[in-house]
């Protein structure tokens, strides 16, 4: 996955002025993830989840439920 990954399992927002937050990926699939944060940004904000662009789509208990704008790709591996 192409998020970049700081220390043990935390991560980095990153917000369309810049600002950016540290998180934690709850739960991460193809087309998005669910992303414990202190910050909430509006719902419909585009974000930066580490190299993943998403759109803030829902609220969480601690955090926010993001969609991917572009889903990853599976990489075929040479063999």
């Amino acid at each position: 996955l192409d998020i970049a990954i700081q220390g043990d399992g935390f991560f980095q927002i990153t917000m369309p002025d810049g600002r950016v937050y540290d998180c934690e990926v709850l739960d991460i699939s193809l087309t998005g993830a669910a992303v414990k944060v202190e910050v909430m940004p509006s719902l419909g904000t585009y974000i930066m989840l580490g190299k993943m662009r998403g759109r803030v789509t829902r609220y969480l208990e601690n955090g926010v439920a993001v969609e991917f704008t572009k889903p990853f790709e599976r990489r075929a591996t040479a063999g």
